[in-house]
C-alpha cells in the first residue's frame, strides 16, 4: 500500500488530501460521499494493482455487510466525479477494479502545493490565553465538510490530529454555532441536491450470466462468446455480474463441482440463492454459412422473460458486432438510460480484438488464471498477441502471469 506522511496524494490534474478528506482538481473542489470518498483512497493507495471486490468490501465496510453492487454504485459515481479522466477507475472483469493513475505520495512540506501548518509562536499572538486553539489558514477558500471518520486499513494513511479534551468542546461549541447560523441555507440547499440527485435513483440489476450453449460445432465459440459479453456488460454502471468466484462458492454449497456447466436452469438456482434479479443465457446455432445468436434474460424469482434478441447474422466475421447489439437491448430492456448506453458501450471489438480465435485463447488464459496456472495463461497470452498485436487486454495478462511467475525482467 502507497502511504505519505502527510496524506497527500497527486495523481493526473487530482490532488487527494486523504487527512482532510478532500478530493480536487487544481482550485476546484470535488464532492464525494464519505464512502465515495473512502473507495477512492483504497484505489489511490494501491495503484497498478487489481482490488477484488471481497478486498474493497473489508477495507471500506470492515463491520458491515454490503452487496456488491452499492459498490458498483460508488464505483459509477466515482467515475462520473472523474469526469474525462474516468478511466483512471479499470473495471477488470470478473475480478474487481484497478487503479490505473500514476500516482505521488507527497512525502514532505516542500512538496506541498499549499503552505505547511507550522508551528504558531504563541507567545507573539495578541490577547493569547492558556489553553486556546489557534488556527492557521492555508487557503483562501473555505470548505465545511460533514462526514463519518475512516476506517480499516484506510485509516492508516490519515495522520491523526491530537487536542485535548477541553479544546476538543470548545472546538465542537464553535461548530455548532457556525452549522446554526448556516442551518437554514444549507438546509434549502441540501434539499435542491437531494431531490436533483437522489429522487429517482437509478435501479442497480444484479445478474447471473449462464453458459453460452454453443449448437455449432465450431470449437472457436467455447467460452469465447461469454468473455465477450461479460466485457461488453461489464461496461455499465447499472449491472452488476456476479462475480466467478461468488459462483464457485455457491455451486460448492450445492455440492457442485465449479467447472459444471453454468445452464440456465442452474443459473437461475445460482441467481436465487444469491437474491440476484436476473439470469441472462444465450445461445448460438448455424444455418449453413449463416448463425442464429439468442441472448435473453429471465427473472430469477419467477422465471418471468424481461428480455428477449435474436439476429440472424451473415459471416462468423460479423457475430462480435451482433453480440454487441444484444448486449445492448439487454441494457436498455434492464432499465439504464440511453445516456449511459451512449457513455459506456464501447464495443467488442474495440475493447478487446476483432479475432474470434485471438479472444477464444485470451478466455482460455483467464480460465488458467483462475486456476492458478499462471505459465499456461502466460502461452496462451502470447499466443493471443501474436495473433492481434493491438490486442491490449491480453497484454496486460501476460504482465499479470510474469508478474505471478517472479519474472520482473
Amino acid at each position: 500500500m502507497l502511504l505519505s506522511k502527510n496524506g497527500l496524494y497527486k495523481f493526473d490534474c487530482f490532488e487527494l488530501d486523504a487527512a482532510r478528506r478532500l478530493l480536487s482538481r487544481g482550485e476546484e473542489s470535488i464532492t464525494l460521499t464519505p464512502k465515495a470518498f473512502e473507495v477512492l483512497s483504497y484505489l489511490v493507495l494501491n495503484p497498478g494493482r487489481v482490488v477484488t471486490k471481497e478486498e474493497m468490501l473489508k477495507a471500506v465496510w470492515p463491520d458491515s455487510f454490503v452487496e456488491e453492487g452499492n459498490l458498483a454504485q460508488y464505483i459509477s459515481a466515482l467515475r462520473r466525479a472523474l469526469g474525462e479522466q474516468a478511466s483512471l477507475i479499470v473495471t477488470i472483469p470478473g475480478r474487481g477494479y484497478q487503479f490505473a493513475g500514476l500516482v505521488q505520495a507527497m512525502q514532505s512540506e516542500a512538496e506541498l502545493t499549499t503552505p505547511a501548518l507550522g508551528p504558531i509562536d504563541v507567545e507573539a499572538l495578541p490577547d493569547a490565553q492558556p489553553g486556546d486553539v489557534f488556527v492557521q489558514r492555508v487557503r483562501e477558500r473555505t470548505r465545511i465538510v460533514y462526514e463519518d471518520a475512516p476506517s480499516g486499513p484506510l485509516a492508516q494513511a490519515v495522520p491523526a490530529l491530537q487536542l485535548s479534551g477541553a479544546a476538543q468542546r470548545r472546538v465542537r461549541i464553535r461548530q455548532w454555532v457556525a452549522a446554526a447560523a448556516l442551518s437554514g441555507a444549507l438546509l434549502a440547499a441540501g434539499a435542491r441536491y437531494v431531490w436533483k440527485h437522489f429522487a429517482h435513483p437509478p435501479q442497480l440489476s444484479d445478474v447471473v450470466l449462464a453458459d453460452f450453449v454453443n449448437a455449432t460445432r465450431d470449437a472457436t465459440f467455447d467460452s469465447t462468446l461469454n468473455q465477450a459479453l461479460e466485457i461488453d456488460l461489464e461496461q455499465s454502471p447499472y449491472l452488476n455480474l456476479l462475480p466467478r468466484q461468488k459462483v464457485k462458492e455457491t455451486l460448492a454449497q450445492m455440492e457442485r463441482g465449479d467447472d459444471e456447466t453454468l445452464t440456465p436452469e442452474l443459473a437461475r438456482e445460482v441467481c436465487e440463492r444469491n437474491n440476484a434479479q436476473a439470469v441472462l443465457h444465450g445461445s448460438i446455432a448455424n444455418f449453413g454459412s449463416k448463425y442464429l445468436l439468442t441472448l435473453t434474460a429471465e427473472g430469477c424469482a419467477d422465471g418471468r422473460q424481461v428480455a428477449s434478441y435474436k439476429e440472424d447474422v451473415a459471416s462468423k466475421e460479423e457475430i462480435l458486432g451482433a453480440l454487441d447489439a444484444a448486449a445492448n437491448q439487454v441494457r436498455k430492456k434492464l432499465g439504464e438510460s440511453a445516456a449511459s448506453l451512449a457513455k459506456f458501450q464501447t464495443p467488442i471489438e474495440q475493447a478487446t480484438t476483432s479475432s474470434l480465435e485471438a479472444l477464444r485463447l485470451y478466455s482460455q488464459a483467464q480460465q488458467d488464471d483462475d486456476r492458478n496456472e499462471p505459465r499456461l495463461a502466460l502461452a496462451l497470452y502470447q499466443h493471443a498477441v501474436a495473433l492481434d498485436p493491438n490486442f491490449a487486454t491480453a497484454y496486460y495478462g501476460m504482465g499479470i502471469a510474469y508478474y505471478r511467475l517472479s519474472e520482473a525482467d
